[in-house]
């Protein structure tokens, strides 16, 4: 069975509405050098340790696991997507995966959002394999992951100055706005990466790369965040599929 993961997208609760990216480094074996937000394995066992709220209602009226969106295989053609149908039973609870969601999110980033001061909302469910795509091999790791999005009261700024990454995990991060997040959200694997911005996009996105044991300002060039995923296995800096999949779904909570 797949293993379950949750990858949390931070946002402020104030009018920047911006998420929190983070690059993995470049020595992971999994998915190395790509953009996700922050996140990881939750083991369906795993211990609620802190007093978690409930997820905040749904866009449209629904609960939150009908909201779910069940997204394809990491990599594959839309023939090969898989339905969403009984893949919460497949999950832990909740709590556990918020719970598994803010440890990740500390480890990676050295995050702690204080009890009471947030509120959280499942996006949707997605199906990772890796290698990616069967060109590059067949597939050594399966997870479901859920993405949830979760609305800090405090601001950017605030949440910026307490983050303190962890190098072995982490090389860089960034907070994307929902403008380069839409035209990120639009590429599709299996195209050509644009050859040219579009005119109303940035040339750079401000992010902060960690180096030599500190952290330096990067203009990370915003064509690189339009990549696709390669025919051939290369570590090549890009947003995962997944990620691309859950930012569609953040669009849509915006009402964009």
């Amino acid at each position: 069975l797949p293993e379950p993961s949750s990858l949390l997208f931070l946002r402020s609760d104030f009018s920047d509405q911006t998420v929190l990216l983070t690059r993995r480094t470049g020595t992971l074996n999994v998915f190395p050098n790509l953009w996700v937000p922050p996140g990881g394995h939750v083991e369906p066992d795993e211990e609620v340790t802190n007093q978690v709220t409930q997820p905040a209602p749904c866009p449209r009226g629904q609960g939150a696991w009908d909201h779910l969106g069940a997204g394809q295989r990491e990599g594959q053609t839309q023939d090969s997507e898989e339905s969403g149908t009984g893949l919460s039973d497949l999950l832990p609870s909740h709590s556990q995966l918020l719970e598994g969601g803010l440890r990740e999110l500390w480890e990676e980033s050295g995050l702690q959002l204080p009890q009471g001061q947030f509120s959280w909302t499942p996006l949707g469910l997605w199906e990772s394999a890796y290698p990616p795509r069967l060109s590059w091999g067949l597939p050594k790791y399966h997870h479901i992951i859920l993405y949830l999005l979760v609305i800090s009261q405090e601001t950017q700024q605030q949440l910026q100055a307490r983050i303190q990454p962890n190098p072995k995990e982490v090389s860089a991060l960034m907070w994307l706005g929902p403008d380069v997040a839409a035209a990120v959200a639009a590429t599709e694997d299996e195209t050509e990466t644009p050859s040219q911005l579009p005119q109303d996009l940035p040339p750079s996105v401000l992010a902060v790369e960690l180096e030599d044991g500190g952290a330096r300002p990067l203009a990370l060039p915003t064509s690189t965040l339009l990549r696709t995923t390669p025919a051939t296995a290369e570590s090549t800096e890009r947003v995962s599929t997944g990620t691309k999949f859950a930012l569609r779904l953040w669009l849509q909570h915006l009402g964009r």
